[in-house]
């Protein structure tokens, strides 16, 4: 029997989508979506919340394609603003005052961020129950496992 093993980008695959869950879900904790700070950028778009509680398959797939779709644009935002001001604080897109303190390219990076962001998620989602899901994923183990599970097959 030959032995199971990963490959080097199977491993990075994975820890990538297992990255972006934990971020989503640390997101509704701290309330501040889209942030970007040195530990997470994540995407809440308002304070509106559904009160249906189960999440369907479809909505599932259309929320980790949310979250996939954000990521490149995540990362690249980071960058960009870490290169100008050496540091990515914390901004919430919901707090103008978080954007407005920022050097002006900063703020026009971070603002188009925002933009982008939200526009990304209606693509999939209704932003507001692309929140509720991310508020139900951290409190539900087995809808966090169905998110992942999902991610990682999008991802191949």
């Amino acid at each position: 029997m030959m032995p199971f093993s990963y490959s080097q980008p199977h491993l990075k695959n994975l820890s990538r989508s297992l990255a972006v869950v934990i971020l989503a879900t640390a997101s509704c904790l701290s309330g501040v979506i889209p942030e970007l700070s040195d530990n997470s950028l994540t995407l809440v778009f308002s304070n509106s919340a559904y009160a249906q509680s189960s999440v369907s398959d479809p909505e599932i797939t259309s929320y980790a394609q949310a979250i996939l779709a954000m990521e490149p644009l995540r990362q690249e935002t980071y960058n960009e603003i870490k290169k100008i001001i050496g540091y990515v604080p914390e901004i919430q897109c919901h707090l103008p005052d978080s954007i407005n303190k920022l050097p002006n390219e900063a703020r026009k990076i971070a603002e188009n961020y925002c933009r982008q962001s939200l526009s990304l998620v209606a693509n999939y989602l209704n932003p507001p129950r692309f929140n509720e899901i991310t508020r139900l994923a951290d409190k539900n183990e087995d809808l966090r496992r169905r998110i992942q599970r999902r991610l990682l097959e999008l991802q191949g």
